[in-house]
């Protein structure tokens, strides 16, 4: 792999399943193999997307950060998880309803025969 990838700094290798995963300094820790070595996810791709859509509705549309830590925490580690998964909830309908703004209406104008 080239040095000026953005995996690189990942240390990423292949199980034996030939699933690239993350590699790291806590090989010995006493977690589960799927937490330590989470799979490595690309940004832009149809799997990736239904990946985070799927813990987006198990979360109940909670979040960019409660999005992701669950993401994490089920062994899935996506490349610039923290851009692509807040571009994924300003996609989100729900998510858009219940953010956004409140509109006020304009009063509509008074009848001719109540002004007379």
């Amino acid at each position: 792999m080239k040095p000026t990838s953005s995996q690189y700094r990942l240390d990423p290798f292949l199980d034996g399943h030939g699933i690239l995963r993350l590699g790291g300094r806590i090989k010995s820790a006493d977690v589960p193999y799927d937490l330590n070595h989470p799979v490595i996810l690309p940004k832009k791709s149809h799997i990736t997307e239904l990946i985070i859509r799927h813990y987006h509705h198990r979360v109940e549309h909670r979040g960019r950060g409660i999005t992701l830590n669950s993401l994490r925490s089920s062994g899935y580690w996506v490349i610039g998880g923290t851009s692509v998964v807040g571009n994924f909830i300003s996609k989100c309908v729900p998510c858009r309803k219940l953010r956004g703004s409140v509109s006020e209406q304009k009063m509509a104008e008074q009848p001719g025969d109540r002004l007379q």
